[in-house]
């Protein structure tokens, strides 16, 4: 029951991930998952998280990671400490040496920030050159009550021409279902190798499809047959999130992507969510970084930056930390 409670406790939190759900556990099922939950007198839940844990190879400890969490109800941080008193527990249970968590809070957000380091959590993204497990700067488009119209005339005007290119091309965008995982991941590896980046095995990306199910999408784009470009399109909560994008070496000059992301675009505005969220943007400040191109051609959306607070870590063992800390 604790369980299904907190499905619903995260997919109505403003700050709810689908990194939080019970079936992101599915996903990454080489780690164990365990579930904590605090309640009000009402027995309605204030709190909680979706833990992950994964045992250190050659040694008797493990490590937590709390993904996009946890999650609490700001008015009430009490709820929040009760529960880190549950996930102290989960720990030693575990024989975990040290807790990882990324909560969806601003870094604005000064209040949570300051609850977290109380408890003593270390704010990790307070250090210069801190890699975050998950990008701190994400690049949002906000559509609540928002009409397709609207939004289409909000975009940049290059970014307008560019998809009324792709169309008048014969350019086509459709959504398919795990069925299309080939066609995606060949293009995957083909823009992994263009770009140098490293990619997840392809059966990673079908039981991701096939977990969230009707809620997780292939978004493909293509001209007389031959694919161009695609996106995995995952609905959670009151956000809707481009996950991964990849393009083909061919046909560049037809604008794939551009008609791509607004065909998800349309689709997140249909289905009723507030964010379409485009991911990442990292070092989007640095115009001589190499990863400076994903952020000029996202803000072609007009949506905006949303810095994230970054990661926190609790050491449960000191001793072991300095060792444990190269395997995680």
């Amino acid at each position: 029951m604790a369980i299904n409670e907190y499905e619903i406790y995260n997919l109505k939190h403003e700050r709810g991930s689908f990194m939080q759900s019970l079936l992101w556990s599915e996903v990454k099922n080489k780690w164990k998952s365990e579930t904590a939950v605090v309640r009000d007198s009402c027995g309605n839940v204030t709190a909680g998280a979706q833990i992950l844990v994964r045992k250190l190879p050659l040694v008797p400890y493990s490590f937590m990671y709390i993904p996009r969490g946890p999650l609490w109800d700001g008015e009430n941080p009490q709820s929040f400490c009760e529960l880190f008193k549950k996930i102290e527990a989960l720990a030693k249970k575990h024989r975990c040496f040290c807790l990882r968590a990324d909560p969806q809070i601003d870094e604005t957000d000064t209040a949570s920030i300051e609850l977290l380091k109380s408890l003593g959590f270390l704010h990790r993204s307070d250090r210069v050159g801190y890699e975050n497990t998950q990008c701190r700067e994400n690049y949002v488009l906000f559509i609540r009550g928002r009409s397709q119209e609207e939004i289409f005339g909000s975009l940049r005007p290059k970014c307008r021409y560019n998809i009324r290119l792709a169309e008048r091309k014969g350019v086509e965008c459709r959504f398919y279902g795990e069925e299309m995982t080939e066609v995606f991941y060949r293009l995957l590896r083909e823009t992994a190798q263009r770009d140098g980046f490293e990619i997840r095995s392809r059966e990673y990306y079908e039981r991701l499809l096939r977990t969230f199910g009707e809620n997780a999408k292939l978004c493909i784009s293509s001209k007389d047959g031959e694919a161009l470009s695609a996106a995995i399109y995952l609905k959670y909560g009151n956000r809707a999130t481009y996950l991964v994008g990849a393009s083909s070496n061919s046909h560049r000059e037809y604008m794939p992507n551009y008609l791509m992301q607004w065909t998800m675009i349309k689709q997140a505005v249909s289905s009723g969510v507030e964010i379409y969220d485009f991911g990442g943007i990292p070092y989007y400040y640095d115009e001589n970084h190499r990863n400076f191109g994903v952020y000029r051609f996202k803000r072609q959306f007009s949506g905006e930056i949303v810095t994230y607070a970054g990661e926190f870590e609790y050491i449960f063992s000191k001793r072991f930390y300095n060792l444990g800390k190269h395997f995680i």
